[in-house]
């Protein structure tokens, strides 16, 4: 029942090379998991206006959960690295999901 649910909510969106899918400080409105293609992770310090690669993702992956979880702005910034194609859920439907456990 759950995976019926899951996948009835799941939206696509296609990122392009270099667009930013979430960004760090920002409220986490919506949780991604990459369908093809793969993201850049990266974060800042500080002030700082220099980005630091921290991980990269791939097809399976997923992110964006944190912030829904704690409601704490995202602690990164990812990037579509190419054409990228994720299964986006908003915030809304991920804690009906997810909260209810």
């Amino acid at each position: 029942m759950e995976r019926a649910k899951l996948g009835g909510a799941l939206t696509e969106q296609t990122f392009n090379d270099g667009e930013a899918m979430i960004k760090q400080g920002e409220s986490g409105e919506e949780f991604f998991i990459i369908k093809e293609g793969c993201a850049m992770v990266t974060h800042t310090e500080g002030d700082s206006k220099e980005e630091t690669e921290v991980a990269r993702l791939h097809a399976g992956d997923y992110f964006g959960d944190t912030a829904l979880l704690t409601k704490e702005k995202r602690g990164a910034t990812v990037r579509a690295d190419g054409i990228t194609n994720c299964y986006v859920l908003d915030s809304r439907t991920f804690r009906s999901l997810f909260d209810s456990r």
